[in-house]
Order: structure tokens, then sequence, then C-alpha cells
């Protein structure tokens, strides 16, 4: 399968919804710290996460998988580092006729130290 198209919302640098089409060759140009590295390492995260998804891990999304760091907690990977933010990432693959539309949505939430309490999310 092919990746067709890159969303990512809240990742990083990339506060606002960004639609990225991905062609037989494409080529990432920009300014310094503009978001070139931290869009082609979505697509890396999201990969991993699913190939790897098999291992013991119980986080949705690996930030260190085959040698690579995305950042030292999943706080690094939110938009403004909000402890409770959010972030979404969705790819979506074609191969011929055949499309997939991958979308993964995670939010933050600290674990409480009295086991009585729940956070419940909408």
């Amino acid at each position: 399968m092919k990746l067709q198209k890159l969303n990512l919302k809240r990742y990083k640098c990339f506060r606002e919804d960004i639609n990225f089409g991905i062609a037989p060759l494409t080529i990432l140009a920009g300014a310094n710290n503009s978001g070139k590295t931290a869009l082609a390492r979505a697509i890396h995260l999201l990969v991993s996460s699913l190939v790897l998804s098999g291992n013991d891990s119980h986080e949705p999304l690996l930030i260190h998988a085959d040698e690579i760091r995305h950042g030292r907690t999943f706080v690094d990977l939110v938009n403004g580092h909000a402890i409770h933010g959010k972030l979404s990432l969705s790819a979506e693959l074609a191969n011929g006729s055949n499309e997939s539309l991958l979308n993964v949505t995670v939010q933050n939430v600290e674990k409480s130290p009295k086991p009585d309490d729940r956070q419940i999310l909408n």
C-alpha cells in the first residue's frame, strides 16, 4: 500500500489541521524550525506504532522505536506541550482501487493517586 495523504492536528508545531498529499516524489523544503522533520517523523511514529503494536507496551503511540526518539514523553508530541493535550494523526493508504484510512486521536490523562477517582472523556 502507498501512503497518499497525511493529516496532523496538534502534533508538535502543527496546531491546526494540516493535510499533506504524498506524491511518488515528495520534497520537504522550508525554513529552519518550520516542521519538516516533525512531518517526516509523524509518518514513522504512526507506522512504527502499528507495526510494533504486538509488543508489551500499553502506550498507543511508541515514542521510541527503531532508535528514533520522538520525544521524552507524550507531552513532547502535543502542540504547546499541554499536559492533558491531545493530538490526531491520520493517513490515507491506497493500493490500486483499495483505499484505507487510518486515524488515531490520543489524549494524555494524568493518573490520579487515588484508585477510586475516575476520569471520563467524551
